[in-house]
């Protein structure tokens, strides 16, 4: 009875936090008050998510108490270090350079769930490290970037803390780490991969074309994406598009052809948005057909030739 009488209070401070929506003034200064007397983790998280959006300077020293106290025991207390992770992320635009060796411990952190689980749970926890020790001192997030590029407990499901990595150095126009992971031997996972090559809006073209050689046919989605997303933002963009004419008019890959379809209408690449005007007055392909309609109704509502097509296009279909 105890317990349940317990839950429901906290329960019912969720409750007066989130009534407090329309007062913002008022909801901040209350979970200020949550985060200095509250341990309770679904309390604290609504908290954390009211301050992440209305940030206060008082809150910069409840947050630094808050991460102490789950650093100090985080199996009991933070097991996957996801407060932890969260807490970060609400601190990123009020961080100093004296916070800089909290950030380097977490952007450092190696747990595993016990007992007897081999799956590292912290990627996220160093991720969110990464990108707000880059907010202080970018110089220092490189070198930590470069290593969480090749952190050998990346999740194969989700690519980080690699992934991340890899933003920040892109961010930084800090390129050639990104091509020393393209291009080194062994296995990669997709997701990582794939922002690597998405990321390379500088590779000269000779490069370019052998990048696009080599993964065009490429068994990972991630990885197709992020090999369009590059080619359509790189200034030699005009050079592949018989390959990208080739796989729309080809490709099986009906997820893929729906996104590049999208991505080039908004891109704004005339050439590119030609060639698939070109490619898609002649679509008869029963499932990129519906796709095609699908995406050119929702993009190209007000463009005359656009409209055109979809005409001909529904007759078709």
């Amino acid at each position: 009875m105890a317990t349940k009488a317990k839950q429901q209070q906290q329960a019912n401070k969720i409750i007066e936090l989130r009534a407090l929506a329309d007062k913002p003034a008022e909801q901040t200064a209350y979970a200020l008050t949550l985060l200095e007397t509250e341990r309770n983790y679904l309390t604290v998280e609504a908290a954390l998510q009211v301050l992440a959006e209305n940030p206060v300077s008082e809150m910069r020293p409840l947050l630094l108490s808050l991460y102490k106290y789950y650093e100090e025991d985080i199996t009991k207390r933070d097991q996957g270090a996801t407060m932890r992770a969260f807490i970060l992320k609400v601190l990123r635009d009020m961080v100093r350079k004296d916070d800089v060796p909290l950030l380097e411990r977490a952007a450092s952190s190696i747990e595993f769930m016990p007992p007897g689980h081999f799956d590292e749970i912290a990627m996220g926890l160093r991720s969110a490290a990464l990108i707000t020790l880059n907010e202080i001192d970018s110089a220092l997030a490189a070198y930590h970037a470069v290593r969480l590029l090749n952190d050998e407990h990346t999740s194969k499901m989700s690519g980080e803390p690699a992934v991340t990595a890899a933003r920040v150095l892109a961010m930084q126009r800090n390129y050639l780490p990104l091509y020393q992971y393209i291009t080194q031997p062994g296995e990669k996972i997709s997701e990582v991969l794939a922002e690597c090559i998405r990321s390379s809006v500088d590779l000269p073209l000779s490069l370019l074309e052998k990048l696009v050689a080599e993964y065009r046919r490429s068994n990972s989605d991630a990885v197709l994406i992020g090999l369009f997303d590059l080619i359509l933002v790189h200034q030699a963009n005009a050079s592949f598009g018989d390959f990208v004419t080739n796989f729309l008019t080809t490709t099986r890959n009906y997820d893929v052809y729906r996104y590049l379809v999208l991505a080039i209408l908004t891109s704004g690449q005339k050439a590119l948005i030609t060639k698939l005007v070109e490619v898609a007055g002649q679509e008869n392909d029963p499932r990129r057909l519906p796709l095609l309609v699908e995406v050119l109704s929702v993009t190209g509502q007000h463009d005359p030739q656009i409209k055109a097509l979809l005409k001909k296009l529904a007759a078709i279909h």
